[in-house]
C-alpha cells in the first residue's frame, strides 16, 4: 500500500513538474558557465589575435575590432534567429503572453552565439539578458517536447530565467524574483515550488565552477546617521531622468539605424565602427563593464573620468543593441548606476565630511536598474546577494523604491515593456486576462469509462449509462473514432415506445452529432461550445490522420470546478 502511494506521487504533476524544474535548473546553470566560457573565448581571439592581424593599424587596430564582430554575430541572428537580436528579455515576455511560451529552440543556440561574439569584440552590453533568453529557451523547449500545456511551459520558461540569472549572480534568491516579478509578473504559490528548484540548482552549479564569494567585493560601508538617509533620497530623484534617458536613447538609437537606407546586415557593422571609436579613446566602454565597477567600489575613479563614462556609456550601449547588437542590459544599468553613484557620492564627499562615495555606486547600481527595469525587489535582492553587505539595506531600499515609483510616474513603461508596447502589445491589460483562457481541456479531461459501438442495442446503452453514472455517454466506433453522443432524453423516448422499435434501435439510431473538443482548446473555448450544444457533457478528441479519436469527456461541472480551483490558487 506505501509502494503504491509512493508510486502514485512519482507520477503526480507536482512531482513531474519538481523533476523538469531541477532538469532545467541544471540546464541553466551549465548553459550559463558555457556562456560566459564562449565569451572570454571570443574575446581572447578579438582583443588578442585580431589586432595582431590589424598591427599595420598599430593602435587604431581596436577600432576595428567591434565592426569585424558584427560581421559575424550579423548574419547568425538575420538568417536563423531575429529574435535573437536586442536585449533578449522582451523577447521572453513577448512568448510568455502571445505563444503559450513557446520559443524555438534554435533561438537559445543564435543567442548564446550571437550574444557572446558580441559581447567578446567590445559590443557595449550585458550577458545577463542572453543568459535568461537561453534558459527560457531551455525550458520552453523541455515543455514542448513533453506536449505540456501551456501554464506548465510557462513555468518552465521561468524556471529557466530563473536558473540563467542565478548561476550568472550566485543570487538563487535574486534569480527567482527576476523569474516573478519580471517574467511571470505573478507571486502565486502556484508558480514558486518550480522556480525555487530551479534558482537553487542553477546556484548551485554556478557555485561549484565560480565558488561561493559575493559576485562584486566590496568594501563594509555604513551610513553616517538618519540624516543622511535624505541624501539618498536626493541620489534616488537625480537616478530616474537618467534611467529615463537610458531607456530612451536606446529605442531612438534603433529607430535611427531602423531609418537608415542600407542592408540590414550593413547595420551592426556601421554600429560596430562608431563604437569602436569611442573605445579607442576610452577603452571602459567596452564589453559587459564589470571592471569599471571594481574600480568604483575599490580603488576610486577620477571625477573626470566618470563624468564623460556615463554620456559615453550611454551612447555605447545605444550602438550597439541600435544597430543590431545581441546583449543584456542589466549590466550596462549597473555600470551607469555606479558611475552615476560614484560621482555624486565625489561631489557630495567634497562638500560634506565622512561620506562614502563607494556607498552611492553600490547603491546607484540597483537603483538605476529599479529605474529602467522597474522591478525593485530583484534590483534589492540581486544587489544584497552579490555584495553580502547588509549594511547598506536602508539606504539601498529607499533609493530603489523612490526611484521606482517616481520613474513610474514620469514614464509609465520600462525598458523592457516600451519594446512590446511598439509592437502593439500591452501586457498591461493582459494581466486580467480570463482565467480560463490560460487552461487547456487536455488538463481536466476525464477518461471515458462506457462508450458503446454505433451497432449497440438498447439493453448494452442501457448498461453503458448506468456504468457512466451520468445523463450522456459516447458513441465510438471500432478504430476509437467519435461519433457523437446519447443522451438521456433519447432513450426515455424510446422505452416509451420500446415494444414497437426496441428490437430494430440501435446506438447510430439515436447518436445526436454535437461539436467535439480538441484537447489543445482552452476552457474558455469550451465553455462556448457547451453553450451551443445545450448539452452537459462533450467528447474530447485528438486528431490524428484527419481522423477525430476519443482521449476523454469534460462536463460543464469539470470546468466549474478547474475554475474555482484556479482562482483559490491565485488568491493564494
Amino acid at each position: 500500500m506505501r509502494l503504491k502511494g509512493s508510486l502514485s506521487f512519482l507520477t503526480s504533476p507536482v512531482a513531474v513538474t519538481m523533476g523538469l524544474s531541477f532538469l532545467v535548473g541544471v540546464g541553466g546553470g551549465f548553459g550559463a558557465m558555457v556562456f560566459r566560457w564562449l565569451i572570454e573565448f571570443f574575446k581572447g581571439i578579438f582583443f588578442g589575435r585580431v589586432p595582431a592581424v590589424l598591427s599595420f593599424a598599430g593602435d587604431h587596430a581596436v577600432i576595428f575590432v567591434p565592426a569585424i564582430g558584427a560581421l559575424f554575430f550579423g548574419p547568425l541572428i538575420y538568417f536563423f534567429a531575429r529574435e535573437a537580436k536586442g536585449h533578449g528579455v522582451p523577447e521572453v515576455m513577448e512568448a510568455m503572453e502571445l505563444k503559450g511560451g513557446r520559443i524555438r529552440p534554435v533561438v537559445g543556440v543564435v543567442k548564446s552565439l550571437a550574444s557572446s561574439i558580441c559581447i567578446g569584440s567590445g559590443g557595449s552590453v550585458g550577458r545577463e539578458g542572453p543568459i535568461v533568453q537561453v534558459g527560457s529557451a531551455l525550458g520552453s523547449t523541455v515543455g514542448q517536447v513533453l506536449r505540456l500545456p501551456d501554464e506548465r511551459i510557462k513555468n518552465l520558461v521561468a524556471c529557466g530565467a530563473a536558473g540563467g540569472i542565478a548561476a550568472t549572480f550566485n543570487a538563487p534568491i535574486g534569480g527567482l524574483f527576476f523569474a516573478l516579478e519580471v517574467i511571470l509578473r505573478d507571486f502565486s504559490t502556484r508558480r514558486l515550488g518550480g522556480v525555487v528548484i530551479a534558482s537553487v540548482t542553477a546556484s548551485v552549479i554556478g557555485r561549484v565552477f565560480l565558488g561561493d564569494e559575493p559576485y562584486v567585493s566590496v568594501p563594509r560601508y555604513s551610513i553616517k546617521g538618519p540624516e543622511e538617509l535624505l541624501f539618498y533620497v536626493g541620489f534616488g530623484l537625480l537616478i530616474v531622468p537618467l534611467s529615463i534617458l537610458f531607456i530612451r536613447m536606446i529605442y531612438l538609437f534603433e529607430d535611427l539605424f531602423e531609418w537608415l537606407p542600407v542592408h540590414d546586415l550593413s547595420k551592426p557593422v556601421i554600429g560596430g565602427l562608431l563604437l569602436g571609436f569611442i573605445g579607442f579613446f576610452y577603452p571602459q566602454v567596452f564589453g559587459v563593464g564589470y571592471e569599471n565597477i571594481d574600480a568604483l567600489l575599490n580603488r576610486g575613479m577620477p571625477v573626470n573620468l566618470m563624468a564623460a563614462l556615463i554620456p559615453l556609456k550611454l551612447i555605447a550601449v545605444s550602438l550597439t543593441l541600435g544597430s543590431g547588437g545581441s546583449g543584456g542590459v542589466f549590466a550596462p544599468s549597473l555600470v551607469l548606476g555606479a558611475l552615476s553613484g560614484g560621482l555624486f557620492g565625489t561631489l557630495l564627499a567634497s562638500i560634506v565630511p565622512g561620506i562614502e562615495p563607494g556607498a552611492y555606486a553600490l547603491v546607484g547600481m540597483a537603483a538605476f536598474f529599479a529605474g529602467a527595469a522597474r522591478a525593485p525587489i530583484t534590483s534589492i535582492l540581486i544587489l544584497f546577494e552579490l555584495t553580502g553587505d547588509y549594511l547598506i539595506i536602508l539606504p539601498l531600499m529607499l533609493t530603489v523604491a523612490i526611484t521606482t515609483v517616481v520613474a513610474e510616474m514620469l514614464h509609465p513603461e520600462s525598458i523592457y515593456t516600451l519594446k512590446l508596447i511598439r509592437r502593439g502589445i500591452d501586457i498591461s491589460k493582459r494581466k486580467t486576462y480570463d482565467i480560463l483562457e490560460s487552461i487547456k481541456v487536455s488538463e481536466i479531461l476525464g477518461k471515458e469509462t462506457s462508450p458503446v459501438p454505433p451497432c449497440a442495442s438498447v439493453d448494452d446503452i442501457l448498461s453503458a449509462f448506468e456504468k457512466a453514472g451520468r445523463a450522456t455517454i459516447t458513441v465510438v466506433d471500432r478504430d476509437g473514432v467519435c461519433c457523437g453522443i446519447i443522451t438521456l432524453h433519447e432513450i426515455i423516448t424510446l422505452l416509451r415506445n420500446r415494444d414497437a422499435l426496441g428490437r430494430v434501435v440501435v446506438a447510430r439510431d439515436l447518436v445526436r452529432d454535437v461539436p467535439c473538443l480538441d484537447e489543445s482548446e482552452s476552457l474558455k473555448e469550451a465553455l462556448a461550445k457547451f453553450v451551443k450544444a445545450g448539452s452537459d457533457v462533450l467528447p474530447v478528441v485528438r486528431t490524428i490522420d484527419g481522423r477525430r479519436k476519443l482521449v476523454g469527456v469534460i462536463s460543464k461541472d469539470d470546468i466549474l470546478s478547474a475554475y474555482r480551483r484556479e482562482v483559490s490558487l491565485r488568491k493564494g
